[in-house]
């Protein structure tokens, strides 16, 4: 079991892939996935969280409605890799096992 890190705030780093997808998204979504990224600051192993399978080393996302933002946790730092919508991770990620099938 994680500890949920809620009495300190994690050093959060966005990398450009996930901060071009941030950019990109609808006016309507972005203060949702901003508050997402915020509370992922926060507490990163609390909430809709899953461990990915074959996506890599630790790679861990969050499900924010209909967005799913991916991230990787080393000591006290969230290293966000990207931000997609549903229905498209399976193009982002091909056959690296992002599905939670």
């Amino acid at each position: 079991m994680h500890n949920s890190g809620v009495s300190r705030r994690w050093k959060l780093i966005i990398a450009r892939r996930a901060k071009i997808a941030l950019d990109s998204l609808a006016e309507k979504d972005r203060p949702r996935i901003v508050e997402g990224l915020d509370i992922l600051q926060k507490s990163p192993f609390s909430g809709d969280i899953v461990l990915l399978k074959g996506a890599g080393p630790k790679v861990w996302r969050r499900r924010v409605g209909d967005y799913r933002i991916f991230f990787e946790v080393s000591g006290e730092q969230i290293s966000v890799t990207d931000i997609a919508r549903r229905s498209a991770m399976r193009y982002a990620f091909g056959n690296k096992g992002a599905s939670k099938r």
